[in-house]
């Protein structure tokens, strides 16, 4: 279906519009090995009788690779290549096995649908934490496509592999879909997995051949060799459809902009008010967020909106979908949306994957998700058959702010690179841990896992985590540490958040953002309820927390402090030394300030309370700024500490156009005294233990980073600083002091600009 033009669309915060055009598609041969009877079947079934240019191609590659990563666009139809490539391995041989890899469950048991079409689906089981035991027990002995997640894997099949021998041990094809979703913390964990799948998975007769499906993304074989340890090769997705498109840019908060209803004037209040018109309109529409409360509440305002019109009927038609839900309330949110019951659905990142939506008419992407590569996944959820209508609102943040006035920049940008770092010492030491309680680790095959893993595995061993044997180092603990791992963080489980009344678990966070985010008095939100949490108990990783309507949301407020350990790589800007290197970071929550969620409050600041919390400490990478004093000399000395602080900000708010993160994976700080300076310093730090290469890529790209960053804050309307320039939503400070005028006479010098 195609979509309604929209009136609101219409309006003044309209920063950019254009008509993209479709695409014809071009096709070519089936590939020869694939052999006749499982072509001849996949036609038959699925209607497709000659594949697409570039799904023909990675077929081919496939026979001659033993990696291959496909990158393309959502629907374009990569699912089709590992679908025949899976029907193929099993019909060469009795015995071999297939192994599909998803970032998340529902994309698996999607998957497992169309693959059950393709294949005998008595062969085709899924394995998750949502399959019950005795369909478990039936895998084991009769699947030959098991469809799974990387954390199923690590912790319940790799573990148990003595059990999964008959699958694991004959695996000819290990398909990675959405490989690109492995980047950061979770693709540096991820790259562990696969090797430790390695160990265990030699295949019947060679080790198991690697087919990747990714977003298009800069680096797709570099970062698939970084992945698997494979040398990987790759194919674009030339010679897919695409019917075309109409692009909006929004600008909620464009000065000089009357808004007649009180919930507009920001990005959650115009997104709301969007999805109520074209759900109003027959115009089916996917609209994601960035967080779980912004989910809830954008569904809360658009129900509001349509039921204020009498239309309460469209308003139940509306649902948010977001981590943190069961999996009974997750499979009906999906049945209702392909079924078309559903007309309109508020969505985190768990749908931005290759899960059958339906056909969608509109996709609202509220807030710059942080790459282009994610903003195209997103998009490319709706307008798959027909021309579709594809709008980014943006937030109050700078990243937002600087693309939706500079258009050209979104538009014509290319793909970010996505990152991994297998020599992560907080991730390697437990997967070296987890791999010998698997198979004794031999000295011969400790480089292939990481540079540094001999080193690792020899403090391991001083230290009595890991013990020598006539057969290599064994794991000298007790319970599998696969078991007690998580794939998100980089240390151990989430922090479970529990019903105070019920004892139900309504979510769960990264135990390393707990402190900020779960501490006594937090608010969090659970399907349009507000939890207020009354105890954190870090050492059982439990948050108990009551249901009560309240009319705020909490942010809490930390000290931090930086000591550089060791530089690099060196460099300068404008005179002033930038390096690149690592630091020691030290956290310390002190207090938490309670902001009104109310529709119109414009977040007015209520109250503030202190916190008790231990410190915490952390090894990471990062780049720093050593500021001279001539440069500091740009500003009186009263405006340093304002000045500095408002650059940083701004750093942080411009990194994501550098590397595939989120600005809540970058932490920093400003000094107008560091010692290892002698003076001001500026440091921008990857705001995870052991570092993810987020600063390191910055570090490299440094003349592009400082002049996008000083256009964002000379562009920005606002007379002193705003959320769209220099203030930031995650400041320990609550953005005291900040020196806008100040920070554009840095950032103009360390750019060259001025």
């Amino acid at each position: 279906m195609g979509h309604t033009r929209s009136s609101l669309l219409d309006g003044p915060q309209q920063t950019f519009r254009t008509a993209l055009p479709g695409r014809e598609p071009a096709v070519d041969a089936w590939p020869r090995w694939l052999g006749d009877d499982v072509v001849e079947h996949f036609v038959t079934d699925t209607g497709i009788a000659r594949p697409y240019r570039f799904q023909a191609q990675a077929l081919a590659e496939l026979e001659a690779s033993r990696a291959v990563v496909v990158s393309a666009g959502t629907g374009a139809g990569k699912s089709a290549i590992y679908q025949l490539a899976a029907a193929s391995v099993l019909a060469r041989s009795p015995r071999s096995t297939v192994l599909y890899l998803a970032p998340t469950r529902a994309l698996a048991r999607d998957q497992a649908r169309r693959l059950a079409e393709v294949v005998d689906p008595s062969l085709v089981a899924v394995l998750d934490s949502d399959t019950p035991p005795d369909l478990r027990r039936q895998a084991a002995r009769r699947a030959r496509v098991v469809l799974t997640n990387p954390d199923m894997l690590s912790a319940s099949l790799l573990p148990d592999h003595a059990r999964w021998a008959r699958i694991l041990a004959s695996v000819a094809l290990v398909v990675i879909d959405e490989s690109h979703v492995y980047r950061g913390v979770f693709g540096s964990h991820v790259a562990h997995v696969l090797r430790r799948l390695w160990r265990v998975a030699p295949g019947d007769t060679a080790a198991p051949r690697v087919l990747a499906t990714s977003a298009t993304i800069a680096n797709p074989a570099e970062h698939l060799t970084r992945l698997t340890g494979i040398p990987a090769a790759h194919v674009s997705g030339v010679g897919a459809p695409d019917p075309g498109a109409d692009v909006v840019l929004w600008n909620p908060y464009r000065e000089d902009v009357e808004v007649a209803d009180d919930q507009g004037g920001s990005a959650l209040g115009d997104a709301s008010l969007l999805l109520a018109e074209l759900v109003a309109g027959g115009t089916r529409t996917i609209a994601f967020t960035r967080s779980r409360r912004a989910c809830e509440l954008v569904t809360q305002w658009a129900q509001r909106v349509l039921r204020s019109e009498g239309r309460d009927d469209l308003a139940g038609r509306i649902a948010p979908y977001r981590g943190g839900y069961t999996a009974a309330e997750r499979r009906r949110i999906e049945q209702d949306l392909v079924s078309g019951e559903l007309l309109g659905v508020v969505a985190t990142s768990a749908l931005e994957l290759g899960i059958d939506v339906g056909d969608l008419g509109a996709s609202i992407c509220i807030g710059f998700p942080g790459t282009i590569a994610s903003l195209s996944q997103r998009w490319g959820r709706a307008g798959r058959t027909s021309r579709g209508l594809r709008v980014l609102i943006a937030g109050d943040d700078g990243i937002d702010q600087y693309l939706v006035e500079h258009p050209a920049e979104l538009m014509g940008r290319p793909m970010e690179a996505a990152t991994v770092d297998p020599d992560n010492p907080y991730v390697l030491r437990q997967h070296l841990c987890a791999a010998a309680s698997e198979l004794p680790l031999t000295a011969e095959e400790l480089p292939q896992i990481a540079a540094s893993a001999t080193e690792a595995a020899a403090a391991l061993e001083a230290e009595g985590t890991l013990q020598a044997a006539p057969s290599g180092l064994v794991y000298a603990g007790g319970d599998h540490p696969a078991r007690a791992m998580s794939l998100r963080s980089i240390h151990g489980q989430r922090v479970q958040i529990v019903d105070a009344e019920d004892g139900s678990v309504v979510g769960d966070v990264d135990p390393w953002r707990a402190q900020r985010q779960l501490h006594a008095g937090a608010v969090y939100l659970h399907r349009l309820r507000p939890y207020v949490v009354d105890v954190l108990d870090l050492d059982r990783g439990v948050a108990l927390a009551t249901p009560r309507e309240v009319p705020w949301y909490t942010l809490s407020t930390t000290d931090t402090d930086v000591e550089v350990l060791e530089e690099l790589r060196g460099g300068s800007a404008g005179g002033v030394a930038c390096s690149w290197g690592r630091i020691r970071v030290t956290e310390q929550v002190t207090g938490f300030v309670r902001r009104s969620s109310a529709p119109g409050a414009g977040h007015s600041l209520l109250d503030a309370e202190p916190l008790d919390l231990p410190p915490v400490s952390y090894e990471t990478e990062a780049c720093w700024l050593e500021v001279t004093e001539e440069a500091a000399g740009l500003v009186a000395a009263d405006a340093l500490p304002g000045t500095l602080h408002a650059a940083e900000h701004a750093m942080i708010a411009m990194l994501p156009l550098m590397a595939m993160c989120d600005r809540w994976d970058i932490g920093g700080i400003s000094t107008i005294f560091h010692e290892h300076a002698g003076g001001p310093m500026i440091v921008i730090y990857d705001g995870h233990p052991g570092g993810v290469g987020l600063a390191g890529a910055g570090h490299a790209q440094l003349p592009q980073w400082l002049r996008r960053t000083w256009e964002l804050v000379r562009d920005c309307p606002c007379s002193s600083g705003c959320p769209g320039c220099v203030q930031s939503p995650k400041c320990g400070n609550l953005n005291e002091p900040l020196d806008k005028a100040g920070a554009i006479a840095l950032l103009g010098l360390l750019s060259g600009e001025s």
